[in-house]
């Protein structure tokens, strides 16, 4: 998003300011990044638990209220490392053109979703640990859990707020710059 017109009447870019001959860079507060992180992880792991209870009754196959996986043992794994991976890639980026948000953090998020399975799924042996991960990802798209945290991304990448970091000027004295020289 164009920020500032610069010398030439060129657009200068967010990542692009110069202040002072020092570079000025926008970046999202850690309170926007995990308000951002909340939203797309437990509003996704919400529709995907929801989901999967609708299909299991829808299937006929339900099973007793205690035996229901309504938070399967590999979302312990997932859900803390997603919020997390998300807070710190919001933070640490600097600020983004919405649909890179977006790409960005559905592929982090993919990612964390097959890596948290894999580990839970290791104990099991290596064959469980490699299939595994496609598997729940497959039911994830199934669930809507996947295509939720798409969704929420793309609607919460919106209300993200924006600071920018600049540089720091020399201290002056009160009234220095309206004493006269000389």
């Amino acid at each position: 998003m164009p920020v500032a017109q610069g010398p030439v009447g060129e657009w200068a870019w967010a990542g692009d300011r110069r202040l002072g001959g020092q570079e000025a860079r926008m970046f999202t507060p850690w309170r926007s990044a995990a308000g951002y992180a909340a939203i797309v992880t437990a509003g996704s792991a919400a529709v995907g638990g929801l989901m999967g209870s609708v299909w299991t009754v829808a299937s006929g196959s339900m099973p007793k209220w205690g035996d229901m996986l309504l938070f399967p043992a590999y979302q312990a794994a997932f859900l803390p490392t997603v919020f997390l991976a998300l807070t710190v890639t919001r933070r640490m980026r600097s600020a983004l053109p919405r649909w890179q948000v977006i790409v960005t953090d559905s592929t982090i998020y993919t990612l964390t979703l097959l890596l948290a399975v894999f580990a839970v799924s290791v104990p099991y042996g290596l064959k469980d640990a490699v299939d595994m991960p496609f598997v729940v990802a497959g039911l994830s798209m199934l669930t809507l859990q996947l295509p939720s945290a798409y969704v929420l991304s793309a609607w919460a990448s919106g209300r993200l707020t924006v600071a920018m970091r600049t540089p720091r000027l020399p201290r002056t004295t009160p009234g220095s710059a309206m004493r006269p020289e000389g």
